[in-house]
């Protein structure tokens, strides 16, 4: 079996991951390319050269390493390779969706031929390009934090940065006016934020969408219409907790598609962390689906 490792670089090991990695390279049924990210979407070339060889790739990082790799595989058609991951993010959302291995209780190539979780991958498609995420969209208030976290994030590091970014975007944040389409339904207003989910969970552990599996073929949408910093603020307690909020401006629904666009140029958008500004998002699901062992 061919064993592509991609490690975010930036990340450093836990003695359980490098026990681990260190069995996958003594295991004689395995044979095992460790790679290790040296730039910005290094991760997707690399993703993209495993799916040409490769049974599984091994992926040591959070979600945006998840990110690249996952834009990586779908820059082709044909068979996914499985994924393994060892989380080492900042939040590692998507694999909260998992239970994790015991990494000491079989060997590597034992593992990794059991069979894993099918999950959808999203396609995210604006005038200007075409991008995949498995985990969650985010359109208004978190694309605008994101914007902001890239600014800052050279500077202070990722975990202040991310505290410094939220702050900035309370401060300036105003609700854009969209149109939104899903369902055979369209309605225009302003709203603070559209959340497209496979996965439930984003922001470090917030349940946004609770309920939504990645192994559905369709998304959990969640809607924040023209609700104030307040009021996101005031209902957080039940986004940690993954219940709903009951509120006139919020709505929970399950779509395969949603068209999303502005009446006043670009908007901001994140999917698992990449930022995207278009005028226009739709969002749909790829044909393509991932096998995901954790």
């Amino acid at each position: 079996m061919k064993v592509f490792c991609i490690q975010n670089s930036t990340r450093k090991l836990s003695k359980s991951h490098a026990a681990f990695i260190n069995a996958c390279k003594l295991d004689a049924k395995i044979e095992f390319i460790h790679f290790k990210t040296q730039y910005p979407n290094h991760a997707s070339q690399l993703a993209l050269q495993a799916k040409e060889t490769a049974a599984l790739i091994l992926l040591i990082g959070g979600d945006g390493t998840i990110n690249e790799v996952v834009n990586g595989l779908c820059a082709t058609s044909g068979k996914n390779p499985k994924l393994f991951i060892l989380p080492a993010g900042t939040g590692n959302d998507f694999y909260r969706n998992f239970k994790g291995s015991n990494l000491l209780a079989q060997t590597p190539s034992k593992l990794f031929i059991q069979k894993g979780v099918e999950v959808s991958i999203a396609c995210l498609q604006t005038k200007e390009c075409k991008r995949y995420f498995i985990n969650i969209a985010d359109i208004g208030f978190g694309g605008s934090v994101v914007k902001e976290l890239n600014a800052l994030r050279n500077r202070f590091g990722s975990g202040f940065s991310y505290f410094i970014a939220i702050i900035l975007t309370f401060l300036k944040y105003k609700n854009p006016k969209l149109s939104m389409s899903y369902n055979g339904i369209t309605s225009t207003q302003k709203y603070f934020m559209i959340a497209v989910c496979n996965g439930p969970v984003f922001g470090k552990g917030l349940i946004i969408s609770p309920g939504t599996d990645p192994k559905e073929r369709e998304f959990g949408l969640v809607i924040l219409g023209d609700v104030s910093i307040f009021d996101y603020l005031r209902y957080l307690p039940n986004l940690w907790r993954g219940k709903r909020i009951i509120h006139p401006e919020i709505s929970y629904e399950s779509t395969d598609e949603v068209l999303i666009s502005s009446l006043s140029g670009d908007i901001f958008a994140e999917t698992d962390g990449e930022f995207i500004a278009s005028s226009s998002f739709q969002m749909t699901l790829h044909p393509e689906i991932l096998e995901i062992l954790s």
